[in-house]
Formats: structure tokens, sequence, C-alpha cells
């Protein structure tokens, strides 16, 4: 994993987004321009918003593949439900996607 902690530092030190996979960011820095990435949303056993620092051990994940579409100004979820392809929660978190198999050292 990387020592970079946001999308801007991967950038300005020359990595791609896929650096970043393994550290979760606030949903407020994920790109809304059509890239897929991994979204969560992280609650505690309460169902409240949690942050992983402050409970790792009680804090619950939801997680999809989904990406942003402007001109459904919403996250679409990359599934086969066509009548519905809108995210059913709320993301507190994002993720870029790892590597493609193929891309990974043998």
């Amino acid at each position: 994993m990387s020592d970079t902690n946001t999308p801007k530092e991967a950038a300005e030190s020359g990595l791609s987004s896929h650096a970043l996979f393994g550290v979760w960011q606030p949903i407020e820095t994920a790109p809304k321009d059509g890239t897929s990435m991994l979204l969560a949303k992280a609650i505690n056993a309460d169902g409240k918003p949690i942050r992983w620092e402050e409970d790792p051990k009680t804090a619950q994940v939801f997680v999809q593949v989904a990406a942003w579409w402007s001109g459904e100004d919403a996250w679409i979820v990359y599934c086969s439900m066509i009548l519905d392809p809108k995210l059913h929660f709320t993301p507190t978190h994002w993720m870029p996607l790892p590597s493609s198999p193929n891309h990974q050292a043998r």
C-alpha cells in the first residue's frame, strides 16, 4: 500500500488511482466523472455512520461497484437491476477499483 492518502496526492506523486486501493476515502472526495469505484456505507451497531478509526471492531460495511452518472445525477450500480440501477444506500466512503489480474506482477 502507498503512503499516499488522497487521490490528489496520488496524482501529484505520479501514481495512478490504483495506488490508493485499500485506502477508503471520504465520499466528498470521490470523482464524479463516470469512473467506476467501490462505494461503501460504514455504520455502527446502532445504524449510525462511523469512522473506522473511531470504532473499527463494530463497523459494518455495505460495498457496491458504481459510478456517478451526471445524466441521472446519481450513483449507478453495475448489476442486473436494469429498472432501478441507482445505489440503494448513501455512501460514506469510496475506493478505486484494484488493478485487473492481468496487470499484477507474477
